[in-house]
């Protein structure tokens, strides 16, 4: 038995867009977990079937991020 084999649903995830601005289309997704953020994006060419996406972890226990870019003005 895998750790990905399980027979039942053990929950739900509940998936937010980020939208974005700027020249590169993608489909961008964060849901809250324990210390922070699970974001996914995806990029492709549905047409050529070609295409990427990643998966990342953003430390943020208080999840004060609201979606946007930073500034980097700001944090200096």
């Amino acid at each position: 038995m895998g750790i990905f084999s399980g027979a039942y649903p053990v929950g739900k995830v509940k998936w937010e867009r980020v939208e974005g601005l700027g020249a590169i289309k993608m489909d961008l997704y964060r849901t809250k977990i324990v210390g922070g953020w699970l974001v996914t994006f995806s990029a492709g060419n549905a047409a050529t079937g070609s295409g990427s996406g990643g998966l990342t972890f953003i430390s943020d226990p208080e999840h004060s991020w609201d979606g946007s870019s930073l500034n980097l003005e700001e944090v200096k």
